[in-house]
């Protein structure tokens, strides 16, 4: 099975180019996120892939049919697709089970004991029994619950592309929580190619096994969630995903570890940290994690590892925040363990930049 393979699509809204001739393909089985901000193309890709959108130009293809391509336009009944939209999308004067057995019924193809089985084994799968769900209304049930009802009726009809548009963006932090544990262990049993839309980090990082961020309309980059975390080709990527510390890099020669920033600030980056040409402007980037804060007698004592002024801390809970200013030209955040507490406001202290988790782009 082949999965779906995108070719220079394009869609225009009057002047706006809000999808701009991007290749993108999904293996069959692969659960893949288009992350990215509002505006970024990926919500409109998404309905594209779905037929709720024509493309300018470009092919859609799934496991080997032909969806939109030139003189192809497939009507989006006919794309065996199941989606789950942001807002439940769900019929208020049907029950639970009405609302799960409608694409089974419009098909027509599962009739009696059959059709009421499945939509009872769907029903189970996203925890929702029958015999406790199943003749409710959707005013009885809660946010999280609709959404698990829209989950079992894009199920039911056993689709070979499931679709997401922001499905969990409607729901509190804790209900987003259980929800995306759900997803992914439902992608797993059933192992339905997946096309999820986000332009939450944490979704991306926890349901994905590849993500593609977007940006403008254009694949600015695409990989494993933990490759495109701890290594970010792009400075907009690096930002996007997780906190990231961009400090201005003045120079930095080829085959030269050295890489200067402002006041004189010099780090020690592995030649398999840089990218890009030298001729280009630069920039260095490291996680708010990553960065270490000592007493100020370390300085000296470990590499990379510089003077510098406490101008803010903020208490997170499990960490702390400092907001730490190396010069007048040069700052940049931390987060620590609080056992690592290293001073208030006004304090002097060494910042480590450790060189193994600095990226010069």
């Amino acid at each position: 099975m082949s999965g779906i393979h995108i070719k220079a699509l394009n869609k225009y809204y009057g002047k706006v180019h809000a999808v701009q001739g991007i290749d993108l393909s999904i293996e069959h089985g692969q659960f893949m996120t288009l992350l990215g901000p509002s505006g970024s193309g990926k919500t409109t890709t998404l309905r594209m892939v779905a037929g709720l959108e024509q493309p300018e130009s470009g092919l859609i293809e799934i496991d080997g049919r032909v969806l939109n391509g030139p003189g192809v336009s497939m009507p989006a009944h006919q794309r065996r697709m199941g989606m789950v939209f942001q807002s439940y999308a769900v019929w208020p004067h049907k029950t639970i089970y009405e609302n799960v057995v409608f694409p089974l019924r419009m098909r027509g193809t599962t009739r009696g004991k059959d059709e009421r089985e499945r939509v009872e084994r769907m029903l189970g799968l996203v925890g929702l029994p029958y015999e406790e769900f199943g003749e409710r209304y959707p005013a009885q049930l809660s946010g999280g619950q609709q959404q698990r009802v829209a989950l079992a009726r894009a199920l039911v009809g056993d689709p070979q592309v499931l679709l997401y548009d922001e499905p969990l963006s409607n729901l509190d932090a804790r209900l987003r929580d259980s929800m995306r544990v759900l997803m992914r262990s439902i992608h797993d049993q059933l192992g339905v190619t997946s096309l999820y839309v986000t332009h939450d980090q944490v979704e991306a990082m926890v349901l994905s096994d590849q993500v593609c961020v977007m940006n403008n309309g254009r694949i600015i980059q695409q990989g494993r969630p933990r490759d495109l975390y701890e290594r970010p080709n792009d400075v907009f990527v690096a930002e996007f995903i997780g906190q990231a510390n961009v400090l201005a890099v003045i120079s930095a020669e080829p085959g030269n570890a050295a890489v200067k920033l402002a006041e004189g600030v010099v780090v020690q980056v592995p030649e398999d940290n840089r990218r890009g040409t030298s001729s280009a402007p630069r920039q260095l980037i490291v996680r708010h994690h990553q960065v270490k804060v000592h007493g100020i007698d370390q300085i000296g004592a470990r590499p990379n590892t510089f003077a510098g002024v406490v101008r803010d801390v903020i208490y997170l809970g499990d960490r702390l925040r400092y907001t730490i200013e190396l010069g007048p030209n040069c700052s940049l955040v931390a987060e620590v363990l609080p056992e690592g507490e290293q001073g208030s406001a006004g304090a002097r202290v060494g910042v480590e930049l450790p060189g193994h988790n600095c990226i010069v782009l």
